[in-house]
């Protein structure tokens, strides 16, 4: 249980970061912060799938 509790956590934690990312779209340019989101996203999801 401890251990989902720390996931969620985690992508919580992944969402907002993803989320601030998105809102730099609005100040930079598009391709750069999306694709920031994009391979945080990926990166996240990869690493929770290996420890799962």
């Amino acid at each position: 249980m401890a251990w989902k509790v720390d996931v969620s956590r985690t992508a919580r934690e992944d969402l907002r970061t993803i989320y601030r990312h998105l809102v730099n779209v609005q100040h930079t340019q598009f391709g750069h912060g999306l694709a920031a989101a994009e391979k945080l996203a990926t990166d996240r999801l990869a690493t929770i799938r290996r420890n799962a």
